[in-house]
């Protein structure tokens, strides 16, 4: 309910400020009613407290002292504060007895007769009196009647005042100078208040229906901002909805793109490990194959020389390896492919990397008669991840190794711009054919047809590929002119 009523205010600005004024005005007028009541019965309170001290000063006067009492009434007429026109008045006795009075016989027997004394005046043992109003159809006015009782004179008294009711505005402005004043006030502040709001409210229900264009339309630029009769500010709000829309719009649409690359990647990663899978499941069964097919010759034909023995058995060797491998370089690539979000790169000194891994081949190295030359400066960092490093130059150097047929290798720096090292690795071997050189990152590729003769898995270049990519950098290979294999890839500018 809550809610409802904010949206309606929201909704209808208009209705919202007349609203405000309608219930502004009803309660000026309810004070100022409150305010007038109060001045037009103060006569009648007025009339009734000087009635009392005017009985009460009648009585001390002697009632047979007729010029006393009529100088009295006079003066008390003449006073300026006096809200009473006229002193009706007659003095009785205890017994009842008219002493004195003013008044005609008429209004003496109708209005200020003894019997019309109040219940709790006669009898009573104290002064005590009792004041009441009416309006009187003679003299056609309010009138104030007051009886009054003396125990010290044993005598009552009972007075008809005609009041003065000349209520004037001028009379109500002076009797309430401050509270009014007070009023006009709130009266002007408030209706400037109402103005400058007015305005403001009209701005809002302008911008309100310039929102739900924006909201409406996906081309807005027929709605342009600058076509609304606003003032500054507001047209501003409209120039920065504007804005904040366009780029609403483009987020939603770069968004849309980036979950289109996003449901593209995933479909990739999945035909990559479909791929793979199917890949391997070809790839496995060959050296599996091998294998048991040589175990089971030795197993059945317990005769043979044991030259022929040796030999089946080192194929076996040599098939087992490459399982070995392919389970090994399988494990690196899915590591690589699933984490490769969380990868970290640090700053690597790229020569202690190379020295490392030169000494962790050495036995390799001296098995193929092949020469590490690292000629990379020792200052040389780059940004990277460790493990992926050490990976790829062992990886090309064994690959060197097993298939160059040459005898050195060498690491190198290239060259360098603002963002980049260029390194080298190659060899002095064979070289590989020309149409297999867009090939040798394939997973499972290998130039060797005779798959029993060396233990590499058509793994080991596609791994590296993914480790230079990881690092921000790309990796080629090429045949060299005086003979051999020479990869190139770059990596990022350790920063200083």
């Amino acid at each position: 309910m809550a809610m409802d009523f904010k949206n309606f205010l929201f909704n209808n600005p208009q209705k919202t400020l007349t609203a405000i004024i309608i219930l502004f005005w009803v309660a000026i007028c309810s004070l100022l009613y409150a305010l007038w009541t109060r001045y037009s019965t103060h006569n009648i309170d007025m009339a009734q407290s000087q009635s009392l001290v005017i009985n009460n000063y009648l009585l001390t006067i002697n009632p047979e002292n007729h010029t006393a009492l009529d100088k009295a009434t006079a003066i008390i007429l003449q006073s300026e504060d006096t809200t009473i026109e006229e002193i009706f008045f007659t003095i009785y006795s205890e017994s009842g007895e008219i002493l004195y009075s003013n008044a005609s016989y008429n209004r003496n027997k109708n209005i200020l007769s003894y019997n019309n004394l109040d219940e709790k005046i006669v009898g009573s043992q104290a002064s005590i009196s009792s004041s009441t109003s009416r309006y009187d159809e003679i003299l056609q006015k309010d009138c104030v009647i007051t009886s009054t009782y003396s125990s010290a004179l044993d005598r009552y008294i009972i007075s008809e005042c005609p009041i003065n009711n000349d209520i004037s505005l001028i009379g109500f402005i002076k009797k309430f100078p401050k509270k009014l004043t007070m009023i006009m006030i709130l009266i002007i502040v408030v209706n400037l208040c109402m103005l400058i709001l007015s305005r403001h409210m009209s701005n809002i229900a302008k911008l309100r229906r310039y929102i739900m264009q924006l909201s409406q339309e996906d081309d807005i630029v027929a709605n342009d901002s600058t076509q609304l009769t606003l003032e500054n500010s507001v047209k501003g709000i409209a120039n920065d909805l504007t804005m904040l829309y366009r780029t609403r719009i483009e987020i939603l649409k770069r968004n849309d793109l980036e979950r289109e690359k996003a449901i593209i990647d995933e479909k990739n990663r999945l035909y990559s490990k479909r791929t793979l899978a199917n890949n391997l499941n070809h790839e496995i069964k060959t050296p599996i194959g091998i294998i048991i097919g040589y175990l089971d010759t030795l197993l059945n034909h317990p005769d043979i020389d044991k030259e022929t023995q040796t030999n089946f058995l080192k194929k076996c060797l040599i098939n087992t390896q490459r399982l070995q491998n392919m389970v090994v370089n399988i494990a690196m690539i899915s590591r690589i492919e699933d984490g490769n979000s969380n990868i970290a790169l640090e700053d690597i000194n790229i020569n202690k990397i190379a020295c490392l891994a030169k000494e962790d081949l050495k036995f390799t190295l001296e098995e193929y008669n092949m020469n590490f030359q690292i000629e990379v400066e020792e200052d040389i960092f780059v940004k990277g991840n460790e493990m992926l490093l050490y990976n790829t130059i062992c990886n090309l150097v064994k690959n060197s190794c097993f298939y160059s047929g040459g005898t050195d290798i060498i690491f190198k720096k290239k060259t360098q711009d603002d963002k980049f090292y260029i390194f080298s690795l190659s060899d002095n071997g064979k070289g590989v054919p020309e149409e297999s050189i867009a090939k040798l990152f394939n997973r499972f590729y290998r130039i060797d047809k005779d798959k029993n003769k060396k233990s590499g898995t058509g793994l080991g270049l596609p791994i590296v590929k993914e480790s230079i990519s990881l690092c921000g950098g790309c990796i080629s290979a090429a045949n060299k002119e005086n003979g051999g294999l020479e990869f190139t890839f770059s990596l990022p500018i350790a920063k200083k």
